[in-house]
């Protein structure tokens, strides 16, 4: 997947080009003159860009990093395991689980799985401090 999206900077580069040069035309005078463009309007307005082609292209480069940082905040938050007592006994049980019990009718399991959640990311704070910083810029 790495290597994958390396080689679609290269492309999406392209598409900012692409982008760029639909968004330097007058799309007023388009739609009057073009009923495709009519029919493609809503598409056409959303491709106008907010930086210059260079920054896109710059920016495009940046998020192959920020993908790998996106992808450690999920693999560290999709294992995070959790231990939680219940009945009396210790159980390890994914954050997903800690998640949806604060949804629970038992205002006890709240609290509890809310005091454990606390706890569960305490424990991964410093890599995913460094995921956020790098996806966030």
């Amino acid at each position: 997947m790495s290597e994958l999206q390396r080689s679609l900077v290269v492309l999406e580069q392209f598409g900012t080009r692409f982008t760029s040069w639909i968004g330097s035309l007058d799309l007023a005078a388009l739609y009057k003159e073009s009923t495709l463009a009519r029919d493609h309007r809503y598409a056409l307005q959303s491709v106008q860009r907010l930086m210059p082609p260079a920054e896109e292209a710059l920016a495009h480069e940046l998020s192959v990093s920020g993908g790998a940082w996106k992808q450690l905040y999920s693999n560290v938050t999709s294992q995070l395991s959790v231990a939680l007592e219940r009945d009396g006994q210790i159980t390890h049980v994914p954050m997903s689980f800690i998640r949806n019990a604060a949804y629970d009718a038992d205002r006890e399991v709240r609290q509890r799985a809310y005091d454990v959640e606390l706890r569960a990311w305490q424990n991964v704070a410093v890599p995913l401090a460094a995921a956020i910083n790098s996806i966030k810029g």
